[in-house]
């Protein structure tokens, strides 16, 4: 007996790491930064991807930082972030929001941390992350941005990652 198809409207797609040959559509896509990014403490910065690991039907705008939906369906994305603060520091928190045509799309993910009693000198490091699936129409523009508490709150060194792929595609695009 095959897989259930729970959403009838929509056909299941191949992805990056399929090890199956078949001829379906793949929209995959893994982007990262090393380099370490200073977050605004007034409005969220968009954080830029300065490493594209694939891109299967070549969405991403490295410019923008920015994937460009080339199929109308439902999409998986994943992000991580390992991010540093100053031990030493009041309560710091973190607000991480996946946007869609510049918009926040699902709740914001704030992460908070308190280091007053930590000693001082050094950093703190941890890690974010979020996990959406959305329907999605051609042209949608999706990206991450980040706002910090702090000044002194940046991504480390290990930075961040940004992935998705497509999990079913609407019937009127195959």
């Amino acid at each position: 007996m095959g897989k259930k198809n729970c959403h009838p409207k929509y056909k299941f797609v191949k992805t990056h790491n399929d090890e199956c040959d078949n001829d379906e559509v793949e929209a995959d896509f893994e982007v990262y930064n090393t380099t370490p990014t200073v977050l605004n403490t007034t409005t969220p910065t968009l954080l830029p991807f300065n490493t594209v690991v694939y891109d299967d039907a070549s969405a991403f705008n490295s410019v923008n930082s920015s994937y460009v939906i080339p199929f109308k369906g439902i999409y998986h994305f994943d992000f991580e972030s390992v991010f540093t603060v100053a031990i030493g520091t009041a309560v710091v928190s973190v607000l991480y929001s996946l946007y869609v045509n510049g918009v926040p799309t699902v709740p914001p993910h704030v992460y908070a941390y308190g280091f007053t009693n930590s000693p001082t000198g050094g950093v703190n490091t941890d890690t974010a992350v979020i996990s959406a699936d959305l329907s999605l129409k051609v042209g949608d523009v999706v990206q991450i941005f980040a706002q910090g508490s702090a000044s002194n709150v940046t991504t480390s060194v290990a930075g961040y990652n940004f992935d998705g792929h497509l999990v079913a595609i609407a019937p009127s695009t195959v």
